[in-house]
């Protein structure tokens, strides 16, 4: 058995690239492949002391829009993926 491990943040065309198996993070934009969920990922948020101390504990969701964030960028289309909270909640940078 020979493995190929290939780390990208860029949609494959698996076909032309001769994939067999992927391992993908995130959603699933492309309804030709067959799926299964195999973990939640969870993602958490996080700040540094200095900063908490700074300005404090955001009191809610939208008082994230005030602080400076890291954001991931989708590569297809250089917007912020949002961010999932409990209760369907999201926010985007």
């Amino acid at each position: 058995i020979t493995l190929d491990v290939r780390l990208s943040d860029r949609i494959s065309n698996t076909v032309d690239e001769g994939i067999d198996v992927g391992i993908r993070v995130g959603f699933m934009r492309d309804s030709r492949f067959v799926a299964r969920k195999a973990a939640d990922m969870r993602l958490p948020i996080v700040a540094a002391p200095r900063l908490i101390k700074k300005v404090g504990v955001p009191a809610n969701i939208d008082a994230l829009s005030s602080l400076p964030v890291t954001v991931a960028l989708d590569i297809n289309t250089g917007r912020p993926w949002p961010w999932h909270f409990k209760a369907g909640r999201q926010w985007t940078p």
